[in-house]
């Protein structure tokens, strides 16, 4: 769904966050 390197560069809550939003918006 999403790549990880989003997580990995948030490297936190904040990152894993980001990638659903990254993911549901792309």
């Amino acid at each position: 769904m999403w790549p990880r390197r989003i997580v990995i560069v948030g490297g936190g809550t904040a990152g894993w966050l980001a990638a659903l939003m990254l993911g549901d918006s792309a």
